[in-house]
């Protein structure tokens, strides 16, 4: 009788403990666009596959592509989205059943010059995926080992925002919430859309300061590297075409970085050469670099720039 009792109470605690965790994270965890992409992958086929950086998401216009290659496309990029992270969105996507014919991997050289720390996203796109064995070893590749409250008490990231809390309620009780919709997510001059595309208004082009400088000493890490390697070799042991673009970026933010930007160029040329890939650097590559073409100094396109860029681009595509 009493471990009867002292079972049932555990039960009830941790009943009562998941509820109340569930109800914060309700209440506190806003909803992200990550969430719609996430859900897309899984239940959706695309020829292409657009996988990366929040520069890929504003650069690469499946719309764009779509009529050029005609080829279905879905743009699965996403801000600090780490290439650990590129790997385990494909792999859902794969072991869900839509394997893409194409994956069209948008490269940023400055996400392989720093460790890798855990990252608000990539607890959110954790968090949102579906059960199952990539789940489980994306959380033992990256999650293991860190605090707990990452993956398991999200909303004490969030508990600086509080004053959000009726508007994280009304935008999940909302029908665009529950049909995957990105109506909600449209902020300033950024408009997020269906197909993952994020479109930046032409009016924000030419604000182009401030952006991060990389001295001589920077470089490539390997362990981030080896990353993408995983990533590369992947898609070929699933017969995946892999096509690597790094997307423009403003000629005044090159100059400021030169040695970097022109090193980085000839490692990863060789680099992708060595894996077989190909590879399109349009920091190199003739295209629109001026600083109207771009929302910041670190190289988001606006919507007329990026529908001109990913016209040009599949057409080299093919």
């Amino acid at each position: 009788m009493r471990i009867f009792k002292f079972t049932a109470w555990t039960a009830v605690f941790l009943a009562l403990l998941i509820g109340i965790n569930s109800l914060l994270d309700f209440l506190l965890v806003p909803n992200q666009y990550a969430r719609v992409k996430v859900h897309e992958i899984e239940n959706v086929t695309y020829q292409d596959l657009i996988l990366g950086t929040s520069h890929g998401a504003s650069a690469l216009d499946p719309e764009v592509l779509s009529a050029v290659t005609g080829r279905t496309t879905y743009n699965a990029a996403m801000g600090g989205e780490y290439t650990r992270d590129s790997y385990y969105i494909l792999k859902d996507a794969v072991e869900s059943g839509h394997k893409p014919e194409r994956v069209i991997y948008e490269f940023d050289a400055t996400y392989l010059t720093y460790e890798n720390s855990l990252t608000e996203n990539e607890a959110y796109i954790f968090y949102v995926m579906k059960p199952s064995a990539t789940k489980l070893k994306y959380f033992l590749r990256v999650f293991w080992g860190e605090d707990f409250r990452w993956t398991f008490c999200r909303w004490r990231q969030y508990l600086d925002y509080t004053d959000r809390i009726a508007e994280n309620v009304a935008d999940k009780t909302s029908e665009v919430y529950r049909n995957y919709g990105v109506e909600n997510f449209t902020e300033g001059n950024q408009k997020p859309l269906a197909n993952g595309f994020i479109e930046i208004a032409d009016e924000a082009g030419g604000n182009t300061a401030g952006a991060s400088v990389y001295g001589e000493d920077a470089g490539l890490r390997e362990d981030n590297i080896a990353a993408l390697s995983t990533l590369i070799t992947y898609c070929q042991e699933q017969s995946i075409e892999f096509v690597a673009v790094t997307t423009p970026i403003p000629d005044r933010t090159i100059e400021a970085s030169a040695v970097f930007y022109q090193r980085a160029d000839e490692q990863m040329s060789a680099y992708f050469a060595s894996m077989g890939v190909a590879y399109f650097d349009y920091n190199y590559l003739e295209t629109d670099r001026s600083d109207a073409a771009f929302s910041d100094g670190e190289g988001h396109m606006i919507r007329s720039a990026a529908k001109e860029f990913s016209a040009a681009f599949a057409a080299q595509l093919g």
